[in-house]
């Protein structure tokens, strides 16, 4: 019997994606795109899935069972989190596909919990570009400099109810695309700062499914609300850029088969709280949609209604991404999933990946599947790693209502 549910989940599952693979325009399949007006943002970096295990679930997080890389995605996930503190180290190579060998992507990330109800944790983002050599127009060289952007935030999370928590983010980012670069004028390059704030929420709720326990998960996060960057030396309006900010909603089901086997599965929508950049004339003025150059409050809300196709366009900017993770005995896992994003030419794409878990520590690993030809993922046959460790006692539980774990085992 509890074969045959798994396989038919697993069965379900890969219909999903291999039908879900066809939306859109079907020319993307082979390497032939419509796509126009895509939006544009300040550190891209930031909307890449800086663990492994997101890695392997299809780029999704806002409501996957919490883990030490829950920082990035939703960080009211700690206060359900089983142990007293944590830490992550991700190791994620770039453009390995097209033999880069020196630029690559660091997350640091930790968390602790004082108790049951409160919980804090820290991350570092940093994107390495390796070393740049600059030349004038003469071929003759200048300097050799050594481009980075890295994110650093601190967050705090609580517990509201028995199934409900909420976390609050603060994050500081800088982006320095020329290394210190001055050119033939004694012009130095500028690097951009800027400041923002994540907002989490997560629920969390032991259930029944059938004769079986489980447990449903919802999330929901905005993630990086903050100023733009700009990158002019004279502080120039016109290269300022907005952060990418991001509104994520999703839920994971996870059913417990028997007392060693556990299958879940995650649905995440996602969308860019940023303006879409309007049709312009010759001389620049607005001819369809809504004028770009806007505060950060009025482009969050005009996000939702301001793309020059109209409904169709804003729908078009939804991205989704849907997950499947297999447990065994809480010790190996394996994983699969598949992200879409209709404007973004390279992010379509199935992921699959793997996890070994020994006493505290946990090793995780992912490889991105492109699904559109021509178009070249950075990630693309690249495997990312996150090693993840889990220190102290597990705390008092605050399920009271869940089943005994042997009430319902099956053999």
């Amino acid at each position: 019997m509890i074969k045959r549910y798994a396989s038919l989940l697993i069965i379900t599952f890969v219909s999903w994606m291999v039908c879900t693979a066809q939306i859109g325009n079907p020319s993307e399949l082979v390497g032939q795109s419509d796509i126009h007006n895509p939006i544009k943002f300040a550190m891209p970096i930031l909307i890449v899935a800086p663990d492994a295990r997101a890695g392997g679930l299809g780029d999704i997080g806002v409501a996957t069972t919490p883990t030490a890389n829950a920082q990035n995605w939703n960080a009211a996930k700690y206060t359900f989190i089983e142990s007293e503190g944590g830490a992550g180290l991700s190791y994620i190579p770039w453009l390995r596909n097209v033999g880069a060998s020196n630029i690559n992507l660091l997350y640091l990330t930790g968390y602790y919990k004082f108790d049951n109800r409160n919980s804090i944790a820290a991350g570092l983002r940093y994107f390495s570009v390796g070393s740049l050599e600059f030349r004038n127009s003469a071929n003759q060289y200048l300097q050799t400099s050594n481009p980075n952007e890295w994110a650093l935030d601190f967050s705090y999370a609580r517990l509201l109810g028995e199934d409900f928590s909420m976390s609050l983010t603060a994050r500081f980012l800088r982006s320095d695309l020329a290394g210190g670069y001055q050119d033939d004028r004694n012009v130095r390059s500028k690097p951009a700062n800027a400041i923002a704030a994540d907002l989490g929420l997560y629920y969390n709720k032991p259930i029944f499914i059938g004769a079986k326990t489980g447990t449903l998960a919802i999330g929901a996060a905005i993630t990086n609300i903050g100023s733009k960057m700009t990158y002019s030396p004279t502080g120039d309006d016109e290269r300022s850029y907005f952060l990418p900010t991001t509104l994520r909603i999703g839920a994971e089901l996870l059913t417990n088969l028997n007392y060693y086997h556990d299958l879940a599965f995650g649905l995440e929508l996602s969308k860019y709280l940023i303006p879409t950049p309007p049709v312009r004339d010759g001389n620049g003025n607005v001819v369809d949609g809504k004028d770009d150059n806007v505060g950060i409050l009025k482009g969050l809300v005009q996000s939702f209604y301001d793309a020059p196709d109209g409904f169709k366009e804003e729908m078009q900017e939804i991205m989704f991404g849907i997950s499947a993770e297999y447990t065994y005995a809480r010790q190996f896992m394996l994983r699969a999933g598949y992200y879409y994003d209709y404007k973004g030419v390279n992010r379509k794409y199935f992921t699959i990946g793997a996890g070994l878990r020994y006493q505290m520590f946990t090793l995780d690993l992912a490889y991105l599947l492109p699904t559109v030809a021509g178009f070249s993922n950075p990630l693309a046959n690249t495997i990312r790693m996150t090693l993840s460790v889990d220190f102290g006692k597990i705390p008092r539980s605050r399920q009271t209502s869940m089943p005994k774990p042997n009430e319902f085992l099956t053999y």
